[in-house]
């Protein structure tokens, strides 16, 4: 008996398989070593933001304290502290304490939860604290604020 159609031509030469092959596999590691190499940098630049952001946050805020602009301060707390306390009773608080004269922020190192700044605070009367500035990332503005450390 004989098959309902014929037989489609073989490849005798099996030179041009195996450059499609070749050509196919480059490709797949490329994309894959692009995307990972993409993934790192999106890793990198998100780590630098970060630390970016948490040195500007606290800057601003020790600013706010050394500036008397207590307001301003208060609004760069976190949700969770802002509501144990009102904008009054944060600036009476402050007036209470050594006024900040001067400070010196260190490196920024990333937590679990957020980023952890470290300050060497310098008040009125000569003395200087160590401050260790807590923050995480507040959903309702989108923005670093600190939680803990003022």
């Amino acid at each position: 008996m004989q098959a309902p159609f014929a037989a489609p031509p073989t490849e005798r030469d099996r030179k041009r398989l195996w450059i499609g092959l070749g050509v196919g596999a480059a490709l797949l590691v490329f994309c894959c070593g692009g995307g990972a190499f993409g993934i790192g940098a999106l890793v990198v630049a998100r780590t630098d933001a970060l630390r970016s952001e948490g040195t500007a946050v606290v800057r601003q805020y020790l600013d706010g304290l050394r500036d008397g602009d207590y307001r301003h301060s208060y609004n760069l707390l976190c949700g969770d502290l802002r509501a144990t306390m009102t904008p009054t009773t944060f600036s009476s608080q402050q007036e209470r304490e050594p006024h900040v004269v001067s400070y010196t922020l260190e490196e920024p190192q990333l937590t679990g939860t957020g980023v952890a700044v470290g300050a060497d605070v310098t008040t009125t009367g000569g003395g200087t604290d160590h401050r260790e500035f807590e923050l995480v990332e507040d959903a309702d503005v989108g923005a670093l604020r600190i939680c803990a450390g003022e």
